[in-house]
């Protein structure tokens, strides 16, 4: 009898650095096409979105958050259902201290739907949310021991949050018209 045997899991002393490290916002609406790992595979990485997968129209607004060093963090409950297998992302970031100018972006777009990626700490890109199934942001104020906000992203899904060739905007949006400089990074 043959077997064939996989292992999985990371080699002693490779490193394994937790949380978001930064993270991009789109609203679902600016988001024509997530073009699934299946229908543009990625040569040697399944489950990745390919570098020419995220699909945006012209004008389109992308927004950085840049969080306090490890402080963002993602989690991605999965369950089976009568229907197949559910997932429910979940990316929440403190925003300490937040400027009059983060809580207008707030304001005019608290019923927006969003498609978010980011970066981890092990410099893996992730990708969450699609045009027509975008993730809800919902806001905390806080103010107990840090004067700031918690912005909590959450979705459902029938996959699990995809992994991104790339995270950077000028790989994933070449000729693009976005203006790389803007970013909400002003409120940490």
């Amino acid at each position: 009898m043959t077997i064939t045997e996989q292992v999985f899991g990371l080699l002693p002393g490779e490193p394994n650095a937790g949380y978001v490290r930064q993270l991009w916002l789109l609203r679902a609406a600016d988001v024509l096409n997530v073009l699934s790992p299946q229908a543009l595979p990625v040569a040697g990485q399944p489950l990745t979105v390919s570098k020419a997968g995220l699909l945006v129209r012209a004008g389109a607004m992308l927004s950085r958050i840049k969080p306090m060093t490890k402080t963002a963090t993602f989690e991605e409950p999965g369950d089976s259902e009568a229907a197949g297998s559910v997932y429910a992302p979940r990316l929440q970031i403190p925003m300490p201290k937040p400027s009059p100018a983060f809580d207008d972006y707030l304001s005019r777009y608290a019923a927006t739907r969003w498609v978010v990626f980011w970066v981890d700490y092990n410099g893996q890109g992730w990708i969450a949310g699609e045009p027509d199934n975008g993730l809800r942001l919902t806001t905390s104020r806080l103010q107990g021991a840090t004067n700031g906000l918690l912005l909590t992203f959450t979705g459902r899904s029938h996959h699990p949050a995809w992994r991104l060739e790339s995270t950077d905007p000028e790989v994933l949006f070449v000729n693009s018209a976005f203006d790389f400089g803007f970013n909400l990074s002003f409120d940490s």
